[in-house]
């Protein structure tokens, strides 16, 4: 199947936010995140409440930011994914793992949730073109990931963060690697 025949991407903006909702709340909201984890301090995350971080990513919503895109099928929301500056998540700016390769200013692909029902469709090559398209338009010259190699005790639970085989297959390079199965991999638009 080819996804850019079956999914369209669109930015999280304050009309769709009632999508964005859809798309979380009869999942689980994603365990509570609300696509917060990368942007709160630990304490944060750990101390909000659900009804908490998903009032922090409304907040930002409202302000006209756009922390990521929606695919929809047929107009129903089916996934997710975080776009954005670097400098707008500070636990990557603390991670010792995912720290800066260098100074260059780049953008991050940092988070994916498809549902249930869209998964093993090629969605989540699709949200990463659609994230580079993006990233692109608003002038970002750099992108970064941190995807995860799959392996023996992985979870399914643990692929918010991408998979690397599919980043590769988008032209992104490994350009470091503190972990194990964690590289932080980058695409030079």
């Amino acid at each position: 199947m080819n996804t850019s025949d079956v999914f369209r991407y669109l930015p999280l903006t304050p009309e769709r936010w009632a999508d964005f909702e859809q798309l979380f709340e009869p999942n689980g909201n994603c365990s509570g995140c609300w696509c917060t984890w990368w942007r709160l301090s630990t304490a944060d995350f750990r101390n909000f409440s659900h009804e908490e971080k998903k009032n922090t990513t409304r907040t930002l919503v409202q302000s006209d930011k756009v922390p990521g895109l929606l695919a929809f099928v047929e107009g129903t929301p089916a996934g997710w994914v975080a776009i954005g500056p670097r400098e707008e998540y500070p636990r990557l700016e603390r991670s010792r793992v995912l720290a800066r390769v260098d100074d260059k200013p780049v953008w991050c692909i940092n988070c994916f949730f498809i549902d249930k029902h869209y998964r093993r469709q090629g969605l989540m090559a699709g949200l990463i073109h659609a994230a580079i398209e993006y990233a692109h338009s608003q002038g970002a010259q750099l992108i970064e990931a941190y995807p995860v190699d799959p392996h023996p005790g992985s979870d399914s639970g643990s692929l918010y963060h991408g998979v690397t085989s599919v980043f590769v297959a988008a032209g992104f390079v490994e350009a470091a690697r503190r972990s194990e199965h964690h590289p932080v991999m980058r695409l030079q638009l």
